[in-house]
């Protein structure tokens, strides 16, 4: 018997192999940003020196000193952070982006109808399987960054008070890896950033292009569509405390 395969059907192998390559690189990025999240703490430690008198210049070196620990501290964790986000997000998004697998019509040719029924009904399963978890794994990512980084912000708030604007800006001054544009990179550091990068997977996960809906049970869309509500909700409500503060 020859049990050689046709080049069609060589390259239909060879995608689908590359596929769950992809797959298993994205949820690496995952836990690797689970491993940072969990690790950086949003808030960091401010302590003043009561050694010195308030108003005297050794208070205020020493307040400057400690200041400058604080905002090297805390831009060294957002940036592990958001590095790890950047990372997961991109392998998540655009897996989702790619209409993963769904070459899946024309798996089986130069096999015979039954073969290629088989093959077209397991491909379709593991869509079913994988792109969900694809798809709330990159909404956790989102999301928990979001809600990390409105941590991270309220910290300087409440202990820099009226200062605050002018060390957030210390904090992420001094380039960035992700983007040339000083603007782009800062809103990076904002919760609503991740936020609305979150409301947006729904225009992904809708788009027949990509197939992903297809792959979702109806629970599976309601809960998606719960998160999205959640998030929509904090998201308005944080614009509103911006509103007030301002």
């Amino acid at each position: 018997n020859d049990y050689s395969l046709s080049d069609d059907d060589s390259e239909q192998y060879l995608e689908e192999h590359e596929g769950l390559i992809q797959i298993l690189e994205a949820h690496s990025s995952y836990e690797s940003w689970k491993s940072v999240i969990v690790k950086a703490s949003p808030a960091s430690s401010f302590t003043v020196d009561v050694r010195f008198q308030e108003g005297s210049t050794e208070r205020e070196v020493a307040m400057n000193m400690e200041t400058m620990r604080y905002i090297k501290q805390k831009k060294e964790s957002a940036r592990l952070l958001l590095h790890a986000a950047n990372l997961a997000r991109d392998s998540l998004v655009n897996m989702l982006k790619d209409g993963w697998l769904l070459d899946v019509d024309i798996i089986g040719e130069g096999m015979g109808n039954d073969s290629a029924a088989v093959r077209k009904k397991e491909i379709t399963s593991l869509q079913s399987k994988c792109l969900p978890t694809i798809v709330f794994l990159a909404f956790r990512v989102l999301y928990d960054t979001a809600q990390w980084m409105n941590e991270f912000g309220q910290d300087v708030k409440n202990i820099f008070a009226e200062n605050a604007g002018e060390v957030l800006s210390r904090i992420c001054r001094g380039g960035s890896e992700w983007d040339e544009d000083e603007e782009v990179t800062n809103r990076l550091y904002l919760s609503s950033t991740w936020y609305r990068e979150a409301l947006l997977l729904a225009n992904i996960v809708a788009s027949e292009s990509n197939g992903v809906t297809a792959s979702m049970t109806k629970k599976e869309l309601g809960e998606f569509m719960a998160k999205l509500t959640d998030t929509n909700i904090r998201l308005l409500k944080e614009e509103q405390d911006n509103l007030r503060m301002n």
